[in-house]
């Protein structure tokens, strides 16, 4: 039977005498054998990447173990901000620009593209073609990448399609906001950080992104209001952020003192 340690508890609802379990010199040389194992195996997938989750070169190896699966949790906690802001972004440019042509394939109108946005939209189109589909506008909306509808706020398209997006489908946006420069800047924001989580990057390095996460649902909101709020009700990655990587550290030690323990 392992030792255990009566202690005093000065403060709280659970004050008083309490005992704590205290591993024996057998179980504990145990598992830092198994912890370096386990460190060992995993640094194996990817050296160089694997010490971008180290804080310090006297941290516990395990931490970085634990750290990079709390980033796995927070860039899965991040979809539903992505999904929100992505069919936020193209729906109100689209709706805006077959508003302004008075047609919902406003994407072939001569002219309206530069050669890179053209290109992708061709792209677009042969993938739809290739799974043996129609192309509708509705498909092409679909089909086109975020970064197609962010180049669409870049200084070529001011007159074509921001005027008309910002006056209709952006309208919403405050009116100090409400410039291509905001609009540019907040797209890119939200597609640089969505590449990054979609490759698990280690976000959970940014210095400001719970303020991020924020404000791609904030901008969704600005466009469509219900759908964002509806879809974010049950947004957890404010308190996967919140609770850091605490809960893992303590599921990873767990999980290798059961092992240990095994006959």
């Amino acid at each position: 039977m392992a030792p255990k340690l009566l202690a005093w508890r000065p403060r709280g609802p659970t004050r008083g005498l309490h005992f704590y379990y205290v591993p024996t010199m057998k179980e504990t040389q145990e598992f830092q054998e198994m912890a370096a194992r386990v460190w060992h195996e995993w640094r194996r997938i990817a050296p160089e990447r694997m010490e971008t989750y180290r804080v310090g070169d006297q941290e516990p190896s395990l931490n970085s173990i634990s750290r990079y699966r709390w980033n796995v949790a927070l860039c899965e906690a991040l979809l539903p901000s992505f999904h929100v802001f992505e069919v936020a972004v193209r729906n109100s440019v689209h709706g805006s620009m077959a508003h302004a042509q008075k047609t919902e394939d406003w994407f072939h109108v001569p002219g309206m593209f530069e050669a890179n946005e053209q290109t992708e939209l061709e792209a677009a189109k042969r993938r739809i073609e290739q799974r043996g589909a129609t192309v509708t506008a509705g498909r092409i909306v679909a089909e086109v990448t975020l970064g197609f509808w962010t180049a669409l706020f870049s200084s070529p398209y001011e007159d074509r399609i921001v005027r008309p997006v910002l006056a209709r489908g952006m309208s919403k946006i405050p009116p100090d906001h409400r410039t291509r420069h905001f609009v540019a800047a907040q797209l890119k924001t939200g597609r640089d950080l969505r590449n990054r989580a979609f490759h698990l990057e280690p976000i959970w390095a940014i210095p400001d992104l719970l303020h991020r996460q924020q404000m791609i649902g904030r901008f969704a909101s600005w466009l469509f209001p219900l759908y964002t709020t509806l879809i974010l009700t049950e947004d957890r990655f404010p308190e996967v952020f919140r609770q850091g990587v605490t809960p893992f550290c303590t599921d990873l030690e767990t999980r290798i003192r059961s092992d240990t323990q095994q006959p």
